[in-house]
């Protein structure tokens, strides 16, 4: 049956509120919804912060005589049972609406159907299925995830996926050395300055590249990876330095070693699913004073698969770039299907939200980079001027700096 040209239009604004959702729910899918009574919207409505409003509860919850008319458009099916919040179909049968409609089902086996089935159940007309291809466009990122059992996030599963890919992922840092000698290195360097006796923490370090070479400069370094075989790896590759090496999280190292004159992070941040609590652990890991330098896969070239797009003549052509918005998995990455063929957590965050995470933890951003093979690296590293490497997704670094304290709540 077709549905009212209407419906359709309302389920466009919907849509439009679930986007407001982009880089908040997570791990909560992104959804968006409308109360619409004649012909007007009267309540919007879009996920909240995990634990905190669905998108029907902020739509309805300070509703008070909902019109008998009104119709509800929502993205996605209610949730019909408890979690963190109370089931939005409770809510929705206590406000008295007598029509939703809803775009796509909840592919949640904790939902899938039940949502709209309580809905009949109270009375309630149902209408299903609109614009589902836009709609699982913006949630295509919670599909995957709702599909691979992982409904509520990653973290369970990292450390034990770390360790099943460590040794392709040191044969892919090997094999892109000359990456590491090139842009890596020196930028790491540059923004560290002088580093000959302090204390440095290679934060995430994989296979111990960047630890030996600070070591080599003089620095006291302490190597953590959460992978007890990524740092065999390292340790192997080792050939006798005083590195201090430990698998784990940060809250161990910082009882056993204090805090640090700098961190580093290489390629990390966007393999951590709880940015905020591990942006508030660095914080209280470094000295006053201390620099806080991280490199991350550049935010603003974000697409929907790694690669290149191909001419006419089947020649690369444009890196492609989509999907700014959609905070959540890089699914290229996950399923192996990105440029290194070895599958990573990698969360896509928009770049305002590192920043906003390094002013709200009290870090003074020194300098940005944006760094590519210079002319200096030409006679060593000929391939980097090569179009494949000038023009694909950069890389985004920040030197930041420790100002005074501040309160550290967990």
């Amino acid at each position: 049956m077709s549905l009212p040209t209407d419906d359709q239009t309302w389920m466009l604004h919907a849509i439009m509120e679930g986007r407001l959702a982009q880089g908040i729910s997570y791990p909560n899918p992104p959804v968006g919804t409308v109360l619409v009574a004649n012909n007007k919207i009267i309540a919007t409505g879009h996920t909240q912060r995990p634990g905190q409003d669905h998108a029907e509860a902020m739509c309805l919850r300070h509703m008070d005589g909902v019109p008998p008319d009104a119709v509800l458009y929502v993205t996605l099916e209610p949730c019909s049972h408890h979690g963190r919040t109370a089931p939005c179909t409770e809510l929705i049968i206590q406000k008295g609406i007598r029509r939703v409609v809803c775009g796509i089902v909840d592919p949640n086996p904790t939902v899938s159907g039940r949502g709209l089935e309580a809905l009949r159940e109270s009375g309630v007309g149902t209408s299903i299925g609109m614009h589902e291809d836009i709609i699982r466009e913006d949630l295509a990122e919670y599909i995957w995830r709702v599909e691979h059992g992982m409904t509520n996030g990653f973290e369970s599963n990292s450390a034990s996926s770390w360790d099943d890919t460590s040794n392709a992922w040191a044969t892919h840092t090997s094999s892109n050395s000359d990456v590491y000698k090139g842009i890596f290195i020196p930028t790491m360097l540059a923004a560290l300055g002088r580093v000959d006796n302090r204390k440095i923490l290679d934060l995430g370090g994989g296979d111990g590249c960047l630890s030996r070479v600070l070591q080599s400069h003089g620095a006291r370094v302490t190597y953590l990876d959460h992978s007890p075989r990524m740092q065999e790896i390292a340790e192997g590759l080792d050939q006798g330095s005083d590195i201090s090496y430990f698998s784990g999280n940060l809250e161990q190292i910082l009882k056993k070693k204090g805090t640090f004159d700098a961190i580093v992070t290489n390629m990390l941040l966007h393999d951590i699913e709880s940015i905020d609590h591990y942006m508030a652990l660095i914080n209280k890991s470094l000295n006053i004073g201390g620099i806080f330098y991280a490199s991350i896969r550049h935010p603003c070239f974000k697409s929907p698969r790694h690669g290149w797009l191909n001419n006419e003549r089947q020649q690369r052509a444009t890196y492609s770039i989509d999907r700014y918005g959609n905070r959540g998995l890089l699914m290229a990455a996950v399923t192996g299907k990105g440029p290194s063929g070895i599958p990573t957590l990698n969360i896509h965050r928009r770049l305002s939200e590192y920043l906003n995470l390094l002013s709200k933890y009290r870090f003074m951003i020194e300098q940005t980079y944006e760094p590519e093979f210079g002319g200096d690296t030409i006679h060593d590293i000929p391939f980097s001027v090569q179009d494949d490497y000038f023009r694909r997704a950069p890389i985004f670094c920040w030197k930041a700096i420790k100002q005074g304290h501040m309160e550290h709540t967990f």
